[in-house]
């Protein structure tokens, strides 16, 4: 079993007319894809979190194979940027989902070293894994209202963890698949290349 490094637990109240909080963070105000500017959507907050964990996790690649930033600290790894494109689509049978691509740039990197560097981050970022169905399995659970939400709503103190892809909720228990690794991928620019 995975060692448990952190954990936060994050609480919407009002889809994409409301707010969400994490428990050891901010809280910010939602919106609609529609209209960006009455709050953050989930497009943007799946931007930021792949763009974030897959950049932290570039700079590691980096780190472990010696390339450095030459202007930077000492051992400072080669600056390097991530950019996430999110797009909402409607499928063929009405529902939606996410197209999200990443594009990597790594300074003084291109051609296949660039891609070596952008392969190997993607193969062991977190949220990467989670986009492809990889490491541990995404379970919802389902738990009574509490009116309180935020406060000791949180479901994992109510019930045992459920077997790994599971969900539960009212005695079922049922299985919950991961996406295939064909359904999300890594872009690699040279710097200066336009997209």
């Amino acid at each position: 079993m995975a060692q448990r490094i952190y954990s936060t637990t994050v609480t919407n109240d009002g889809g994409t007319a409301g707010w969400v909080r994490a428990s050891d963070g901010p809280q910010v105000q939602t919106g609609p894809p529609s209209d960006p500017s009455q709050g953050v959507n989930p497009e943007q907050f799946l931007g930021m979190a792949w763009s974030t964990c897959l950049n932290a996790t570039v700079e590691a690649v980096l780190r472990d194979r010696g390339v450095l930033d030459p202007g930077g600290a000492d051992g400072a790894p080669a600056r390097s940027r991530v950019s996430v494109q999110v797009v909402l689509v409607r499928e063929p049978s009405g529902e939606y989902a996410f197209v999200p691509e990443a594009t990597v740039s790594v300074a003084g990197l291109e051609g296949a070293d660039l891609e070596a560097v952008a392969e190997a981050a993607h193969a062991r970022c977190p949220v990467s894994k989670l986009l492809t169905g990889r490491g541990e399995p995404v379970v919802v659970r389902t738990a009574a209202w509490d009116e309180g939400g935020e406060k000791g709503g949180d479901p994992r103190t109510q019930a045992e963890d459920p077997l790994p892809g599971t969900v539960r909720g009212s005695g079922a228990v049922r299985s919950v698949p991961g996406r295939g690794p064909e359904q999300s991928g890594v872009a690699v620019d040279s710097p200066g290349q336009a997209r």
